[in-house]
């Protein structure tokens, strides 16, 4: 394998699927060509798109000679499309990029830079680049808030990834195309997660490096395949499911991290594939061993409207806002029980709360014009949340 060095001058070719992408497109390719460093070569893999998409890339390409058209005879998905770009690719590594989304001008420069001092620095093998990021509406209006990360050790990148997926997009991740080939590609299977099911699968042969800088631009609009949580969370399932237990646990807590907080993180996991039992006997170690830890009390709350105690579920969603009181996950599922116990004012007030944390917070939306509908409501018409958020939220749609 291809490892980047001080010395190394990369050539690099960038993959990007492309399906009905007429609307966007243009400003996409325009971004990667002009890169400060110069990409030796744009492979386009069109999903047998049926509006203008190819007619604006041909005439791109009559002045930039370093970009490949290759039209699918049929509709294969962005997986599938992924994967013959990478297949197709002439350079070791690989720069991909989504069909909507923006790369700043310095992208891949210093992804290159960052890639060199770290494979400097260290004996693991870095396999990966990738960045902060920003997200814009459909116009090209920059929203609140950059989803960033930090730089973690090797060691730890798989137990993070197991505990949710920290590379949000695709677009601007650069990767070795050998190793990408090996652990087989995207899974085609898969139609919302398969970025997150490939980061597993390649963190458990190199390591990942991470820019803190908002280096691209993630565009947020009606057509977005991102915008179905619910299929996101079946798919989230299928992913985890590939995986024993055992193997899961000991990913999570070889990350250098106090033993409740890996604890607790394995508890988020153990939720998704739907392990209650055993969720709950972590849960009580956990608060035996560290009352004052807001999540212990979330995910006992959690397990309660799972068994359908509202009452236990009440109070450890009211510990857990004491302890952190901008728990927005909380107060939000504190107000559906106050809500389906017909204290309608207070549910108004924890839905309003939360919205103020994070105003575009989807649940709380949601339960909100529930409430203002005033009209009787059971458990299942309510949306829970399910995990602890992110300081800055993903924008999607219902």
């Amino acid at each position: 394998m291809q490892c980047l060095s001080a010395k190394d001058t990369l050539n690099i070719t960038a993959i990007v699927p492309t399906y009905n992408s007429e609307d966007f497109i243009e400003e996409t390719i325009y971004s990667i060509l002009n890169q400060s460093k110069a990409l030796d070569e744009i492979i386009i893999i069109d999903d047998n798109s049926k509006d203008n998409t190819i007619k604006i890339l041909d005439e791109i390409k009559e002045t930039n000679d370093n970009i490949k058209i290759h039209r699918l005879e049929k509709n294969y998905g962005s997986s599938q499309a992924r994967n013959i770009g990478i297949k197709l690719a002439k350079n070791d590594w690989i720069m991909l990029m989504d069909h909507d989304d923006i790369a700043e001008p310095e992208l891949l420069d210093k992804e290159c830079q960052r890639l060199i001092e770290l494979n400097k620095q260290n004996k693991e093998d870095f396999i990966l680049v990738h960045s902060a990021y920003q997200q814009m509406d459909e116009k090209g209006n920059k929203l609140p808030g950059i989803h960033s990360w930090k730089q973690v050790e090797p060691y730890e990148i798989l137990g993070y990834e197991f505990v949710r997926n920290r590379i949000i997009s695709n677009s601007g991740v650069l990767l070795n195309k050998q190793v990408a080939l090996e652990v087989g590609g995207y899974d085609s299977e898969l139609k919302y997660s398969q970025d997150w099911d490939l980061w597993i699968k390649l963190c458990q042969r190199g390591a990942f490096a991470y820019v803190d800088e908002p280096l691209v631009r993630l565009r947020r609009h009606e057509k977005n395949t991102s915008r179905k949580v619910e299929d996101f969370l079946k798919d989230e399932k299928r992913i985890l499911n590939k995986y024993s237990i055992n193997f899961i646990e000991e990913a999570i807590n070889k990350r250098d991290l106090d033993d409740e907080v890996n604890k607790i993180d394995f508890v988020s996991v153990l939720f998704r594939i739907n392990r209650l039992d055993k969720a709950f006997e972590i849960i009580q170690e956990v608060i035996d061993i560290a009352p004052k830890l807001s999540s212990g009390h979330f995910f006992l709350g959690l397990y309660f409207i799972k068994i359908r105690e509202l009452n236990k579920s009440s109070e450890s969603f009211t510990e857990s806002i004491r302890l952190t009181p901008k728990n927005a996950a909380a107060i939000n599922n504190l107000g559906c029980i106050m809500l389906l116990r017909n204290k309608k004012e207070y549910a108004e007030e924890l839905f309003n709360k939360a919205l103020d944390i994070l105003n575009n917070y989807m649940d709380a939306k949601y339960n909100l014009d529930i409430l203002l509908e005033k009209r009787d409501v059971s458990i299942e018409d309510l949306k829970f949340t399910w995990r602890e958020l992110r300081s800055v939220l993903l924008n999607y749609s219902d």
